[in-house]
């Protein structure tokens, strides 16, 4: 398990979230949030029902883990 920084650009939000991340490919991490992370993280990131800024985990922006690689965010569903 490892801590990773979820971010939203437009709204200057950032929300930690700790899981297992799989780095299968070089320069990247993907990690799958729970149904509970993802709504949390969709809260702390933009908690406004009516906006459109990001998807449904609230992200918005190019997302990197702590050692630069690219962060793949999936929701439970996937």
């Amino acid at each position: 398990m490892r801590r990773y920084t979820l971010r939203n650009d437009f709204h200057d939000t950032s929300c930690n979230v700790i899981c297992d991340g799989l780095s299968h490919i070089h320069g990247e991490c993907e990690i799958q949030l729970s149904k509970g992370q993802a709504d949390r993280a969709r809260r702390e990131l933009c908690g406004q029902s009516d906006c459109t800024c990001s998807g449904e985990i609230g992200t918005r922006g190019p997302q990197r883990t702590d050692d630069g690689k690219r962060l793949i965010v999936l929701p439970h569903w996937a």
